[in-house]
């Protein structure tokens, strides 16, 4: 995805125009975001993401190249918020007017649900969530897909059991996934 050139080095105060192409940008950030030992390719979605961020709140300007001064437009401790904030998603919990649970995953549960209900006759309610950062929502979903399988209803996120058992699924998920349980 990455070439040499997108990798060079970004100085972390200052991406300014003719200097730093987005590829760099998106790269910088990314390398920023990225674990120790984790390849900055896995995090370009993030990377971009926050870079919109940034873009919203005007400390990002774009035209084909991102102007970025933190320094002057934010703090470093503000950087860091916003990019912890933009790397949560939710593991959740609905349930349909059948009764069925659905466990799916949404970086805003409550915008999920309202489309949810929308397709659903009888509507859905948002029974549960829990954060799940360093981009690893996803597994904890499908992990707690695998521990619901003999609930699913014809492959899809919804299951017909309790909310206790599909909540029981999500908390074993999230404790196979970050080696802990989940914080009230």
């Amino acid at each position: 995805m990455f070439d040499d050139q997108d990798k060079k080095a970004v100085e972390t105060k200052i991406l300014t125009p003719g200097e730093v192409t987005v590829r760099q940008a998106i790269y910088a950030v990314a390398k920023w975001i990225a674990p120790p030992g984790e390849p900055p390719e896995s995090y370009v979605e993030h990377a971009k993401r926050v870079l919109l961020q940034f873009d919203k709140l005007g400390a990002v300007g774009k035209q084909n190249l991102y102007a970025w001064k933190p320094g002057s437009t934010m703090s470093w401790p503000e950087i860091q918020r916003i990019i912890e904030e933009v790397h949560v998603s939710y593991v959740y919990l609905m349930k349909n007017s059948h009764g069925h649970i659905k466990v799916g995953k949404s970086n805003d549960p409550n915008v999920r649900r309202r489309n949810v209900a929308t397709g659903a006759s009888g509507g859905a309610d948002l029974l549960e969530q829990v954060k799940c950062p360093d981009g690893k929502v996803g597994i904890v979903e499908a992990q707690a897909h695998h521990n619901l399988a003999q609930y699913r209803i014809k492959g899809g996120e919804w299951f017909d059991c309790n909310q206790q058992a599909a909540w029981h699924a999500v908390a074993a998920a999230f404790r196979t996934v970050y080696g802990r349980e989940i914080e009230e």
